[in-house]
């Protein structure tokens, strides 16, 4: 591991909880391993983390969409780079990461629903508060529950991204 601004924790004292999700996990990610010194609240996270992934009603797709402008804007050498893979898997293009990366939301390579998601992360990312404008066009791509579970999926990207840069974590902890 290289070294980081804050060490990781020494799982050895974690609580038998958090050692065993850190130790189930198929690749030991460092921001996890991180969040292991919160370890009272390190459950409850992790839980809330797989839910905003795997527990919405929103599709993979449109959830890396958001999850994509938030660590591309906020975390881009670490969370970014693992989304990026994620977002591929959930069917975005290259094209579509580039002009993501670009900041080019309204690409022809986007779909008007995936324009929509794109400009609302983007506010809810740069402004916190989307614009009424913005916010009524997503809403005629995707129901006010999903409104909220993509805030929520941003959210909690935007924090993992926080974790990650303050703590000082890279790709090269991971293994």
């Amino acid at each position: 591991m290289t070294m980081t601004r804050l060490p990781y924790p020494d799982l050895a004292q974690s609580p038998p909880g958090v050692r065993a999700i850190i130790e189930s996990m198929p690749r030991r990610l460092g921001v996890v391993h991180i969040y292991a010194h919160a370890s009272d609240s390190f459950e409850s996270w992790f839980a809330f983390n797989r839910a905003v992934l795997y527990d919405s009603s929103l599709h993979p797709s449109v959830a890396e969409l958001g999850i994509c402008v938030a660590t591309w804007h906020c975390s881009p050498d670490y969370e970014y780079v693992y989304h990026r893979m994620s977002a591929r898997d959930a069917g975005l293009s290259p094209r579509q990461l580039d002009a993501i990366e670009n900041g080019d939301y309204g690409s022809e390579a986007f779909t008007p629903a995936q324009t929509a998601v794109l400009r609302f992360a983007a506010e809810v990312v740069q402004d916190v508060k989307a614009s009424d404008a913005t916010l009524a066009t997503v809403r005629r791509h995707l129901t006010d529950r999903q409104v909220v579970e993509l805030i929520m999926c941003i959210g909690q990207y935007m924090l993992n991204s926080r974790i990650a840069a303050n703590a000082g974590v890279s790709v090269a902890d991971d293994r």
